[in-house]
């Protein structure tokens, strides 16, 4: 069984160093992975497929240990003493790769929170795509105001709502405009 468990553990080692990896390498883009990055998701699933068979197969010896436990009434005597020490051993090593790949399961959960919390790059492209939705809405608006005043008569005076409207806008714009330079001036900071 040792053999068996050295395997699994190195096994799981090894998808612990990749994992850590995967997040290393989302980390140095700087944004969170899309929906449709199969390099990130495609991997994180097959590794997460792989400790589920794991997970399995260790849950099982578990079971045999402790189905040994309860047939040691059965072992003569003079044996009982070495087998308890075999089975609390195996049963240690179990728990031991055990902590592994819950270690494991922890990096893979964090892996998938890190790629669902948009990172400042993130915030920042959004909030430059929000202001160029937001420009385009006051050009429209500008335009509008410009082709009444050529339909009509030469000065149109705008209605309080049009006004209120085109004065929120801009003071929107501008706050997001400033929100955006303070993302930019505290990330250059750290």
């Amino acid at each position: 069984m040792p053999s068996w468990l050295s395997g699994i553990e190195f096994g799981l080692n090894n998808h612990l160093a990749e994992v850590r990896g995967i997040r290393l390498a989302a980390a140095a883009k700087g944004k969170a992975a899309k929906a449709g990055d199969d390099l990130f998701y495609g991997k994180l699933q097959a590794i997460g497929d792989r400790l589920a068979v794991v997970m399995r197969t260790l849950k099982s010896m578990e079971q045999m240990q402790l189905l040994r436990v309860t047939n040691l009434h059965g072992v003569p005597r003079e044996s009982r003493y070495s087998e308890q020490q075999s089975i609390e051993a195996n049963l240690g090593n179990i728990r031991r790769v055990q902590a592994v790949a819950m270690n494991l399961f922890g990096e893979m959960r964090d892996a998938y929170g890190d790629s669902m919390t948009p990172t400042t790059a993130d915030i920042i492209e959004g909030a430059e795509k929000v202001l160029k939705d937001i420009g385009k809405a006051v050009d429209r608006h500008t335009l509008q105001t410009a082709a009444e005043q050529l339909k009509g008569p030469a000065f149109v005076a705008p209605t309080s709502a049009r006004a209120s409207a085109g004065d929120a806008l801009q003071s929107l714009w501008l706050v997001l405009a400033l929100t955006i330079a303070l993302a930019r001036r505290r990330k250059r900071g750290q």
